[in-house]
């Protein structure tokens, strides 16, 4: 039932009975909404990129302080694991937002082809 109610609003909001008219109006949209999440993942590395960098900083900072030498070494270590973890979690999300931007690319083309 849920289903039938989303194709009789795209049909309403293509202003048109034909499928293909109502198969690109969806379309567009998934593509919309996936340029959209592309986009919120983009910032989200983007503050997860300077997050990792003040970490980065802080434990140069550790390693260069005079001082505290068996609390600084494991801290110093601790962070430093932090640092690669994220960096390891910055690329898996610059990958999804890569796949994310491909996959409404491809649907920009199913578009097309559809319009003809």
């Amino acid at each position: 039932m849920s289903s039938l109610r989303k194709v009789t609003k795209l049909r309403e909001s293509a202003q048109s009975d034909n499928w293909e008219d109502v198969l690109v109006l969806y379309c567009w949209r998934a593509k919309e909404d996936d340029l959209k999440v592309a986009r919120m993942l983009n910032k989200l590395c983007v503050k997860l990129s300077a997050a990792i960098e003040e970490h980065r900083m802080l434990t140069q900072d550790l390693k260069a302080f005079l001082g505290w030498v068996i609390i600084k070494q494991k801290t110093s270590e601790f962070l430093q694991e932090l640092v690669e973890r994220d960096d390891e979690r910055v690329q898996q999300l610059q990958a999804l937002t890569r796949e994310t931007e491909e996959r409404a690319a491809e649907k920009m083309v199913f578009i097309k082809k559809l319009k003809g």
